[in-house]
């Protein structure tokens, strides 16, 4: 009895509800399963589905993130496109993750469209540049209208594209989890193998006499320390691209902003850490060996020089990514 009674009630509340509303519900289920039958969580649309899902008659009542892309120029390096597509791909998977069973899983969806197969979709949306990331969002979302995915306002990886989403959509889409790049089965071969052939190769290596030689070492020291000064173990950890394109396909090696870095800036950034350092040490080391006076003058000098080039260089790359302005400060007594 009760079990009739709830049909019932959900019967009226349905026969209640406006059709655009009863059409925002089925083409959102629609589109719930089609994300569930995915490979990655992003939707592939083609032109129908575009006019359905995107310019359909009927109000829209969830925002659709749509990611441009075409085969004729996706081998291209300098365009980045596998790689962004990729962590597109990663922020679908992590905000369905994040709401599944809730009611914002229907609030958000990920699609992408090929240019040879819609190429009115292109026309229409006036996309002549890929990759392209476009948000079409949902009616009474308070949005002016499509808004794009801005590479001056936000790094071109995973986590840039999530914030992207999150400032448009105002909702969470949840830590981005990225995928091992060895299986278990492949770490468990090479660990075996390591334990294995590891001692007797090791007991070889440095046997040779070209391993014991100090020079050898004072240059791996120092590319150690410039590896590390530079952000190197960071940019793997969190797979930070070397540089980005910009909506030209000209690479991108400096992002203005704080809060984030690529990789080939982290390593110009570290260049000046190691001439700064090299230069300490040819004038701890190197200048007080000179018989010569004159020759320890003229050598400090020209350290001193390019240390206060040095210096000067990174104060103007901070100045530029932060905005703030370094000057000195003399104290004066009160």
């Amino acid at each position: 009895m009760a079990l009739l009674v709830r049909l019932a009630a959900a019967l009226a509340l349905l026969l209640l509800l406006p059709p655009a509303a009863l059409a925002f519900n089925e083409r959102a289920e629609d589109l719930l399963d089609l994300q569930q039958g995915s490979r990655d969580g992003v939707i592939h649309f083609k032109e129908d589905s575009f006019d359905r899902y995107v310019r359909g008659s009927e109000p829209r009542g969830y925002s659709l993130v749509l990611f441009y892309a075409a085969k004729q120029v996706a081998d291209k390096p300098e365009l980045g496109m596998p790689a962004l597509r990729k962590d597109f791909g990663l922020v679908a998977q992590s905000y369905q993750k994040t709401h599944k069973g809730t009611p914002e899983e229907l609030l958000v969806f990920f699609a992408d469209v090929e240019f040879s197969e819609s190429p009115n979709v292109f026309a229409d949306t006036g996309v002549n540049a890929v990759p392209h990331i476009r948000r079409f969002p949902s009616v009474g979302d308070g949005s002016a209208g499509e808004d794009t995915f801005d590479l001056n306002s936000f790094p071109r990886t995973a986590e840039g594209i999530a914030s992207f989403v999150e400032a448009r959509t105002k909702l969470k889409v949840g830590e981005i989890v990225r995928p091992p790049p060895l299986s278990k089965l492949q770490v468990s071969l090479i660990l075996a193998a390591v334990l294995l052939l590891g001692p007797y190769i090791g007991y070889k290596v440095l046997s040779l006499p070209a391993v014991q030689e100090p020079k050898l070492w004072a240059i791996a020291a120092i590319g150690v320390y410039y590896f590390s000064v530079s952000g190197g173990m960071y940019n793997i950890i969190r797979g930070i691209p070397w540089a980005t394109a910009d909506e030209r396909g000209k690479p991108v090696f400096f992002h203005q902003g704080q809060g984030y870095q690529l990789g080939g800036e982290g390593f110009y950034a570290g260049l000046f850490y190691l001439v700064t350092s090299l230069l300490l040490f040819i004038m701890t080391y190197v200048v007080p060996r000179l018989k010569s006076k004159s020759s320890q003058r003229i050598w400090s000098a020209i350290c001193l020089f390019l240390g206060f080039w040095v210096v000067t260089q990174f104060v103007a790359l901070y100045k530029w990514k932060s905005g703030y302005y370094v000057h000195g400060y003399w104290p004066r007594r009160r």
